[in-house]
């Protein structure tokens, strides 16, 4: 879904590889403990990270845009798979209250990282800013703030400005973390982006809401009803990444 939504155009394994050969033979090169991360920026900030280890396996793929908001995350678990291996899924606290208290935000929520070597150096609870950016599932839009609560569920009623981080709840029936958020809030910014390789446009927005601004990425396909305006309402279920800086 990240890539889909900032115009990567990936719809086989072949394609895949072709965008994974591109970044492995082109990308910056970083040695970490486990091998060699590789980092791919384009033109309007896409981003595709490689991780190699040091038998020369790509063993974890991660996209990002360099153009998400910076903001405080109390970071306090990092999430591994059944062997012990990051999976880059990170639990953060957004905007922490207290300088020694990181899950004292004003909420909690998980991000997917490509950043392994600063999840590596994870010892204890700390804060640290994040560049976090939404990839957007469904993206609904509406022009004013009534039009939107006139399409809200009425027996879970949401604000106009409000957060649902769907990714910490587990259900009995999956049972699986994901980095996604139900995010609503105002749209200050609207700009359509086109990706280099692609040549697809997608929708960059800015979107105000409790606890801050996100900055949204939605291929054109993903803005199922209304059309994005500055002033307007946006309803965005998004998967987030985020990039330690």
């Amino acid at each position: 879904m990240p890539a889909h939504s900032m115009g990567f155009a990936i719809e086989s394994e072949d394609q895949f590889m072709e965008y994974l050969d591109l970044v492995v033979r082109t990308g910056e090169q970083t040695d970490t403990s486990f091998g060699r991360k590789f980092s791919l920026v384009f033109s309007n900030g896409e981003e595709i990270i490689a991780l190699m280890d040091e038998d020369h396996e790509v063993f974890h793929v991660n996209f990002h845009h360099r153009k998400g908001m910076v903001s405080p995350v109390g970071i306090y678990e990092v999430d591994t798979n059944e062997e012990g291996e990051l999976t880059g899924l990170t639990f953060g606290s957004m905007r922490p209250e207290e300088e020694t208290n990181p899950e004292s935000g004003v909420y909690p929520f998980v991000f997917q990282t490509g950043d392994m070597e600063v999840l590596e150096a994870f010892q204890q609870s700390e804060t640290r800013n994040v560049e976090l950016s939404a990839f957007a599932h469904q993206v609904r839009c509406f022009a004013t703030e009534e039009e939107f609560d006139q399409k809200q569920d009425p027996e879970v009623p949401l604000s106009a400005e409000s957060l649902v981080p769907l990714g910490i709840f587990n259900d009995e029936v999956n049972d699986v973390l994901a980095p996604t958020i139900l995010l609503n809030g105002v749209i200050t910014d609207a700009q359509l982006l086109k990706n280099e390789l692609s040549q697809a446009e997608y929708w960059q927005l800015t979107v105000q809401t409790v606890g801050g601004a996100y900055v949204v990425f939605a291929a054109l396909d993903r803005v199922t009803e209304g059309e994005p305006v500055v002033g307007g309402i946006a309803s965005v279920e998004a998967w987030l990444t985020g990039r330690f800086v």
